[in-house]
Order: structure tokens, then sequence, then C-alpha cells
């Protein structure tokens, strides 16, 4: 039977029977899924409800109503379009002021004003952030702090501070850690980009607010303690709670490397007062720098449940990694700060010089190329040597060979002063740049480096470092050392010299010249040291690393 005979037969005596075409889907509101905490202060952060408007086609005006304690936060309206695909609503966290809601439960609240339907959501809105990332040791020799030389005009040493090197915390005049006082949330703090001198305070160390470089022998995975920001400001000015934990609801952090993959994540106590502990992606496998911007964000479920949420929002910070090609050689019995660990401008030259030339930095000797030659520089993209110094010659306005930064009595290299500009002048000796030098690699991880004295030289042709090019005629009368300083870091069997360049053309008496750079020179053969750089054959002496000042 038809629905239509149906209809007929139960149509009223004597009335005409009128068919009934089926009823349509009925208009109204159905709840896809909803937020369950937002912090809005995040970037992009807030929350976000997702519902179905029937039937679709279907015209009509809804009103999002955020509650807390019966008064309504923040009210909009909307008009919406029913379709079969849920509709997106967002709420971006501000009250109808304008200002950041409060941390706290509230209920979001959504009438269609055609249908009269009306759906409600508890939200909670909270505070996420972190104040502090200690980078942890992967092992005895696998981290180190780092070191900076100047503070203002004077050149005083300071290392990286071991708790932390990333720290972002309130001033001892302001409210909390995760916000400014008038309720903006306080961003990430960028990366600290200076190579000579810390962040400072006017004329004092800054002790709030800092994001230093880390330091990890090469192929290691960079651990960081993670410190969760725990004190909030409202948007009135006072102090407020992060709003967790929240009952019945567990918290995650989780952290993705800027290729998009996710390299940290941890299982934070709903508390997130916790300190985990996030292990990164291998660093590379050579000496170097690597920059690496993090994406942190956070996910939510009930607890025991099954499936993450994703909260709204996120927040990037940015790191810059130096890799060690082994730990860090000093003179032996040395104390002082100077000695914690690698200079940064050190390892931040050694980073330059090697990308610039294209030397690989995977092997110790790789380490000793790129640093002899960026030291040396006019090559490549580097025109000047490093800092701009010169050779100290009468010929080049120099005072005829003397030692400017090292000390020979104290057996101690000036090298903050080499790198402060040339700050004792632009000239420098042998002994300035194999101090230098032999210093400089053996904190980059280079092992068993010494410094090597020899005794008088009749020289070949030679380039001096920060020269105009070769020369038979090093002092304008004369073309000789009285003694020479230079490296070595297999007793004598290779050396490395940045003060000088040989004379590879098969002439070595003779001008012009093919330039013959000194990193891991034999000291024997046709090609040896030995024999392209002087006509006899001079003593040698073989001394320990240089103390550092």
């Amino acid at each position: 039977m038809s629905l239509a005979t149906l209809c007929l037969f139960l149509a009223a005596p004597g009335a005409a029977a009128v068919p009934q075409a089926p009823a349509g889907p009925r208009a109204g509101l159905a709840a896809v899924d909803c937020s369950r905490l937002a912090d809005p202060k995040l970037d992009g952060g807030g929350v976000r409800l997702r519902l179905l408007v029937s039937p679709a086609g279907r015209q009509t005006t809804l009103r999002l109503r955020v509650v807390r304690n019966g008064a309504a936060l923040r009210t909009v309206y909307q008009t919406v379009t029913g379709a079969a695909d849920p509709l997106e609503l967002f709420w971006d966290g501000r009250t109808d002021a304008g200002l950041w809601a409060d941390t706290g439960p509230c209920e979001l609240v959504v009438k269609d004003l055609g249908s009269g339907d009306r759906l409600a959501f508890p939200v909670d809105i909270v505070r996420l952030g972190i104040r502090s990332l200690r980078a942890e040791s992967t092992g005895p020799t696998g981290e180190w702090q780092m070191v900076y030389f100047k503070k203002g005009s004077n050149r005083t040493f300071y290392a990286t501070p071991a708790f932390h090197e990333y720290l972002s915390i309130a001033e001892d005049d302001e409210t909390s850690d995760l916000d400014f006082d008038d309720g903006r949330p306080r961003p990430p703090v960028a990366l600290h980009r200076d190579t000579a001198e810390p962040v400072m305070d006017g004329d004092r160390y800054e002790t709030c607010s800092f994001n230093y470089p880390l330091c990890y022998l090469a192929g290691q995975r960079p651990v960081f303690e993670v410190g969760f920001g725990a004190s909030a400001t409202s948007a009135t000015g006072r102090p407020m709670t992060t709003g967790l934990p929240v009952a019945g609801i567990e918290l995650r952090c989780v952290v993705r490397g800027d290729d998009g993959d996710i390299d940290w994540s941890s299982v934070v106590h709903a508390s997130v007062t916790g300190q985990p502990l996030l292990v990164g992606p291998r660093l590379p496998q050579h000496a170097g720098r690597t920059d690496l911007i993090y994406r942190w964000s956070w996910q939510c479920r009930p607890e025991g449940g099954s499936d993450w949420e994703d909260l709204q929002g996120s927040f990037d910070t940015e790191h810059r990694f130096y890799t060690l090609i082994g730990p860090p050689q000093f003179a032996g019995g040395v104390t002082g700060t100077q000695y914690t660990g690698p200079w940064v401008e050190v390892a931040d030259y050694l980073a330059t010089w090697s990308g610039g030339l294209g030397f690989a930095t995977d092997s110790q000797a790789g380490v000793v190329q790129s640093l002899v030659r960026g030291f040396q520089g006019q090559e490549g993209p580097f025109p000047l040597s490093i800092e701009g110094v010169v050779y100290d010659t009468y010929t080049h306005g120099g005072d005829g060979g003397a030692s400017h930064y090292f000390s020979s009595s104290a057996h101690r290299i000036n090298l903050s002063g080499l790198l402060d500009a040339h700050a004792s002048g632009k000239y420098v000796n042998c002994s300035d740049c194999a101090g230098a030098t032999s210093g400089m690699l053996a904190m980059l991880g280079v092992s068993d480096v010494q410094m090597l004295r020899l005794g008088s030289m009749n020289l070949n042709c030679i380039w001096g470092i920060g020269t105009t090019g070769y020369t038979m005629n090093l002092w304008g009368s004369g073309h000789s050392f009285s003694y020479h300083h230079i490296i070595t870091r297999d007793q004598g069997t290779h050396v490395s010299d940045a003060c000088m360049r040989l004379d590879e053309d098969g002439s070595p008496r003779l001008t012009p010249g093919i330039p013959g750079h000194n990193h891991d020179r034999p000291w024997d053969g046709v090609d040896g040291y030995d024999a392209l750089s002087s006509t006899n054959h001079p003593s040698r002496t073989y001394q320990d690393l240089p103390k550092l000042q």
C-alpha cells in the first residue's frame, strides 16, 4: 500500500483526500567538537567550535556567547548557511571590551535564533609557555658552556649559565613570568647573536631574559630540561594563575622541528610544573654552527583517554648549536672562566670560514684546514686576514717582527685582544699567529696541539699574513728569521703555519709564487715545510699550549 493510499484511508469522512509529502530534515544545530582547553595568548590561540547547521541551504543567525559565573564575557552574532559539512566558529579569547579573558573555566553557548536550538560547551582558559631551557650533558664530554670575552669596553670573560641557557622570567618589579604587566604575552626570547659580549642590561649582565647558543660534541642529540611558566597576568594587570591543572584533563607539550617532523615530545603531568627532559634530533657529524627553530604546541585529552586533541596556537623559539670535533683542550693547570668551554667567537669563526671556503669539518684535519686558511684570509669570500691583521715588517709599516699579542715569558696569548678588533694593533708576528691558532684549534676539540719554536731560518719565497703577495726581501734589507713559531699536532711530523704561505711553483727561491697553504703539511720531503720554507734546517723546540688571556 502506498503512502498516498494510507493517507486517503486516514482522511476525515467526507473530506477531500490530499496526498502528504514526507517530512524534511529538521531545522536545528548538532555539535561536532569544541576545544576543551585554550590559551588565546598563543600565536593563533583561541577556541575552535565545529557544528552542523541543518538543513543544507537554510540561512540562520547564530548567537555565540561566552559565559563565566553567569555573566557574558563576549557575545557575537553570525549569519550562516546550513551545509553537509561542519561549520567552524572561532573565539579569539577576548572579551567584548577587547581584553584577554582571564584564565579559568567558562561556558561557550551557541543558540540558533531560527530554530531555537541551544548548545553549550565547557571551556577552560589556561596560560601556557616556557620560562627556561637548560642544556643537559649527553655524557661527561658531550656538552659545554660557551665563553664570551667582552663586557662593554672591557675584556672580561663570561661563561653561559650552567643552570639554563634560555631564560624568560619576570624582572624584580614585574608581576609574572609569562606576561607583561599589561597582560600582553611575553614573546619568546630572541637568539643572542653577538659573539663577543653576552646579553647586557645597561652595564650589568642580563639575568632575566636571554637565549644563548649551545655547544655539543658533533653528532650528539641535545637534551633540554624544560621549565614551564607558572605565573600569568590579567589584562587589568593583576596576577592570575595559569588555570592549571584542570580536573580530569591531561596535558601534553609537543615540540616540532622546522622540518615539520616531530623531533621532541613529552607527556607532561597535568600540573605542568615538572621539568621534563626533551631529547632533540641528532646534530651534524661535523664541527660548525646549526640554527634551528622549534615550534611549541600542546594537546589535551580526558584523563585516561586515548585520543589527543590539538590546542589552537603555538609559539616558536630559535636556537643556535655549535658542534665541536672533540672535547675542548686547554693548557695544563690553568684556571679561570676563559677555560670553561669554547669561545663563542672562535666557534663562529670556524663555522663562517669552513662554510665560505667549502671545507669539510668532519675530521680534525678538516678543522685545521678551515681554521688555518680562514685565519690567513685573502682567499675566496674572505679578502682580509682575521680581524684585518698584517704581518709585522718594516716594509708594511710595522716595527720589525715583534710580538703584540703573545707573551713568551708568560707563555700566554692575548686572544681576547686579537678578537677585539685587534685591540693591540693590526700587526702580528709568528708567535701571535701560532699562539692564537693553537689555542683556537685546541678549544674546538683538535687534540695534541703544540706550539713548535723553530731556530734561525734563511727564508725562501714567502707570503706573510695580511700582506700583498710573495717576497724575497721580507725586511727591506734582509730575508731571514732569527726564530719562527708554528704549530703541530703529531710531534712535528706535520706542521701548520697561519702566519705565512710557502711557494709551491717548483722554484721556492724566486717570485712570483703559487700559494702553498700550511695546514698539516709534512715536515720532510720535497714539498715539506722544511724544504720549502728555508735553505737551512732550523732547530725545533716543542712547547705546550699557551695560556689564554
